[in-house]
């Protein structure tokens, strides 16, 4: 799947997330910070589709915002995910420290665009 293809499916995996939560902020926050970014970038959103949790749903995005280039809408809404799967966890310090492990690629490659090494 390119990133294009990627960005839709986490649209319509987050659409169906928010369309079936319970909790008023989780759904709320879905459509604020995940869903209407990624529309923008997306053009015509495809149908909402149930694909996982929102702890997988954070990892995939997380996974995708590793890629070079990738627009601020996707890192705008990873960290929402995040921020929601942590909040949902029943080890939330445990899901933070994988996506901070998961995140660490970009802290280095980010140091060694503006120091020219790595740290």
């Amino acid at each position: 799947m390119d990133l294009a293809d990627e960005l839709r499916a986490v649209h319509a995996a987050a659409s169906a997330i928010a369309d079936a939560a319970q909790d008023a902020y989780v759904a709320g926050r879905l459509r604020q910070s995940v869903i209407r970014p990624l529309a923008g970038l997306i053009g015509t959103p495809t149908e909402p589709a149930p694909n996982g949790s929102v702890a997988d749903l954070a990892m995939r995005a997380t996974r995708l915002r590793l890629e070079p280039g990738v627009p601020l809408e996707l890192v705008e809404a990873v960290a929402a995910l995040q921020e929601l799967a942590v909040r949902q966890a029943d080890d939330g310090e445990r899901l933070a420290a994988e996506f901070t492990e998961l995140q660490s690629a970009l802290r280095r490659a980010s140091r060694r665009s503006t120091t020219g090494r790595t740290c």
